[in-house]
């Protein structure tokens, strides 16, 4: 049962993003005077890193475990599901164009969806390729649509995947 994890050095940049926004949010706030828009703004400025830094945070505690017959995921709390329970398949590209294109810069997103739970990776992940290609192999068995955009990026990773005919029958009406 391999356990997969995000690298530290992935996380390190977002814990140093994360401790500055919060840092120029606490002097925004103590050095301004108290009825300034500047509170205000430092206020935001610390509710938005502070999630940042609580997302972080979480990412670094996630473990990732592909067992027998499904997926686990332990950050905070535990969720997990058999691959026959998974309910919805979503792979996603963010970044530019040209990042696409050039298949350089840019980062995925798996979405998967089972009974009561919901589990999303960033491609940064640990073993990111295995768990799609278990996912996507899960999923196409399943006979579960796998919309189009989710096909081109399995594609992109060199996961073949049939599309299932429910999404073939969909795209021709």
């Amino acid at each position: 049962m391999p356990i997969f994890r995000y690298p530290r050095s992935s996380l390190i940049g977002d814990f140093l993003r994360s401790g500055g926004g919060l840092a120029a949010g606490l002097a925004g706030l103590v050095l301004a005077p108290s009825s300034s828009i500047v509170v205000v703004i430092s206020l935001f400025f610390i509710v938005l890193f502070g999630w940042f830094l609580w997302r972080t945070i979480r990412r670094s505690r996630t473990e990732i475990a592909l067992i027998s017959d499904g997926i686990a995921c332990r950050d905070i709390t535990e969720k997990r599901f058999s691959w026959n329970d998974l309910a919805a398949f979503k792979l996603r590209f963010y970044g530019t164009r040209r990042e696409h294109r050039n298949k350089q810069g840019g980062f995925m997103v798996l979405t998967l969806a089972g009974p009561g739970c919901k589990i999303a990776l960033e491609s940064s992940i640990e073993g990111f390729s295995e768990i799609v290609e278990r996912a996507a192999a899960a999923a196409q068995a399943k006979n579960l649509e796998i919309d189009t955009a989710s096909l081109e990026y399995l594609l992109d990773l060199g996961v073949e995947v049939a599309q299932p005919i429910a999404a073939v029958q969909a795209e021709e009406h």
